[in-house]
């Protein structure tokens, strides 16, 4: 009797260990999948492009660039990265006047940032992320930016 109940309680505390094993690597990949940063490409064809991630208000968003390039389409200027023209301010034409043109901005829950070579914001309210470059005439340039994003 006292074998069998021994028994018993080792198969149990067992059965219970794998349980509590598979629990928690299911509970690590679920932490892990919502703080991964998604790469997300940003052509100068775009407007805004969804990165594919939502974000419940007071969630952390990061998004920080690569090198990548654009040419914003205006003859006789060069290539530019992420944060735009710098020491220039954008007219009202553009998405975000008075910030850098042709930089790289952040969308959340009706509010813009400025990303630039990178930036770390607290959603205002529930919703999609999306990219935009600064741009008051999109698809008239050529080449993208890259950013990674994630949510915490």
């Amino acid at each position: 009797m006292t074998v069998r109940l021994i028994g018993s309680v080792l198969r149990r505390s067992a059965g219970l260990s794998i349980a509590t094993v598979v629990v928690g690597v299911v509970l690590a990949a679920f932490a892990s999948a919502a703080s991964a940063s998604t790469y997300v490409p940003v052509p100068e064809s775009s407007g805004f492009v969804y990165t594919g991630l939502d974000a419940q208000a007071g969630k952390a968003v990061t998004v920080t660039s690569d090198a990548q390039q654009i040419w914003a389409g205006v003859w006789f200027t060069g290539w530019n990265g992420p944060q735009g023209w710098v020491g220039k301010k954008a007219s009202s034409a553009f998405p975000w006047p008075g910030q850098p043109p042709y930089g790289l901005l952040a969308k959340q829950a009706g509010q813009t940032f400025w990303v630039g070579t990178g930036t770390q914001f607290t959603a205002p309210g529930t919703g999609a992320v999306y990219l935009q470059i600064n741009d008051d005439k999109v698809n008239n340039g050529a080449g993208q930016f890259g950013a990674y994003v994630s949510v915490d």
